[in-house]
């Protein structure tokens, strides 16, 4: 049995900042089966990937070829979701990372929920962001000297 859920997200297009729909369709699994952006005009983009974030890649890969952005925690240039989070949560919450820094459970969001536009960026700007985090050295002393 398949399962719909409808939320409205922020999106930026053609130069402001819109209210647009998006679609989750779920099968009974919990996978999800099509992830749809629906705009005010009716034009819609749709990916799939079987956990939210991947979904949302794909989703974002189409859209932002077409001069798009989503408004969405998933699209912020620092954003990452880790193998814990798609196991556990279905790709529904990422960690925001800072460089220098570890991924602590206090850095997960949700990742449907708004992000204001200054933060997010392309898929390949994030790419690019999870890279350099992964080749900076993490400042564990920092944390051990709150301790």
């Amino acid at each position: 049995m398949l399962r719909e859920y409808r939320g409205t997200v922020k999106v930026l297009f053609d130069g402001a900042e819109q209210g647009w729909t998006i679609s989750v369709v779920e099968d009974s699994d919990r996978e999800i089966e099509d992830l749809t952006l629906i705009g005010p005009g009716g034009a819609e983009w749709s990916g799939s990937g079987g956990n939210a974030w991947d979904s949302l890649c794909d989703l974002r890969r189409h859209f932002e070829g077409a001069g798009g952005r989503i408004c969405c925690n998933g699209s912020r240039t620092n954003a990452w979701v880790s193998s814990m989070a798609i196991s556990m949560a279905d790709g529904a919450v990422v960690y925001l990372t800072r460089k220098g820094w570890p991924a602590r459970s206090k850095d997960l969001v949700e990742i449907f929920a708004y992000a204001p536009p200054n933060t997010i960026g392309s898929l390949e700007e994030q790419e690019r962001f999870h890279e350099e985090w992964l080749r900076t050295p993490r400042r564990w002393w920092r944390r051990m000297l709150r301790l």
